[in-house]
């Protein structure tokens, strides 16, 4: 599957996610939806791994990169969480 078809793929799973979370009234992310869905996809060889290789090893490799905006968060919050980082 060509890189343009796997970001497809990718985009349409996590818009997927968003609907199915929207529509459900239990609280679950649409991270966690999203990978269920995949998890299916995969299992039932709808895809296969070969067909998102690609998109996937890309992910892996730059997954450093999606948490920075989660570290500056916390960064900036600090004052909240100062006085209970050291307790017995």
């Amino acid at each position: 599957m060509s890189l343009i078809l796997q970001i497809s793929f990718t985009f349409l799973l996590v818009f997927l996610s968003n609907i199915i979370s929207l529509n459900i009234s239990l609280p679950i992310p649409v991270s966690i939806i999203g990978i269920t869905l995949l998890l299916l996809l995969l299992l039932t060889k709808t895809i296969t791994l070969t067909q998102i290789e690609t998109i996937s090893s890309f992910f892996l490799k730059n997954m450093g990169f999606f948490f920075i905006a989660a570290g500056v968060s916390i960064l900036g919050k600090y004052y909240l969480i100062e006085n209970i980082l050291w307790q017995k």
